[in-house]
């Protein structure tokens, strides 16, 4: 009988040392997904506290101004700058008081 004797002590090979992260992060892999809890997500918290500017409608109503051929000239522009504004004051979060009640004056004035 031929045997192969193995050597003792043989260092492993450098392609074993390559593949030992990656059997470790691939096991990481599988075993962290499966300790996560699966399931739906909380509902959010109510919203407490009060706004720090109102809101201002514009959305609908400026823009049916707007194509409202009827309005033209000065008064078009005034409101196409209150729209712009409303805007840029949505999108830094809050409108100032002036700027709705402006707001509501010229929807007032068009009913």
């Amino acid at each position: 009988m031929d045997e192969v004797a193995e050597p003792d002590g043989a260092p492993l090979s450098w392609r074993v040392w390559l593949l030992v992260p990656l059997v470790l992060i691939s096991l990481i892999g599988v075993v962290a997904p499966l300790t996560q809890v699966h399931g739906r997500d909380p509902e959010p918290a109510p919203f407490k506290g009060t706004p720090s500017e109102p809101r201002v409608p514009y959305n609908d109503e400026l823009l049916e101004l707007l194509e409202d051929p009827d309005i033209q000239g000065r008064e078009w522009r005034v409101i196409r700058g209150l729209h712009d504004r409303c805007v840029r004051g949505r999108r830094a979060g809050k409108i100032k008081k002036s700027l709705a009640d402006r707001v509501r004056r010229m929807l007032d004035k068009h009913r």
